[in-house]
């Protein structure tokens, strides 16, 4: 199983620090995780205390598609308490 670790929704080493994005980059954001579905078997997302890496995908991706993600182990959650 081919496995890609992936920080670029939540990178940030402060507790509770929400990042504003761009238009342009929440699409590279977005078109990044789409490239790595197509080549990895599974995604595990970093995130903070607030979850804010699984808010932006149900935002831009819709609740049921991240579910169903979820439900084919294609994406998994880290918690990075730093």
């Amino acid at each position: 199983m081919n496995i890609l670790y992936n920080n670029s929704i939540c990178n940030s080493s402060f507790l509770g620090y929400h990042p504003k994005f761009t238009k342009e980059e929440e699409q590279n954001i977005l078109s990044t995780f789409f490239e790595q579905l197509l080549l990895f078997d599974c995604i595990v997302i970093s995130t903070d205390k607030d979850n804010f890496s699984l808010t932006f995908l149900i935002l831009k991706l819709g609740l049921e598609t991240v579910e169903d993600l979820l439900e084919a182990v294609m994406l998994s959650f880290q918690l990075n308490l730093r």
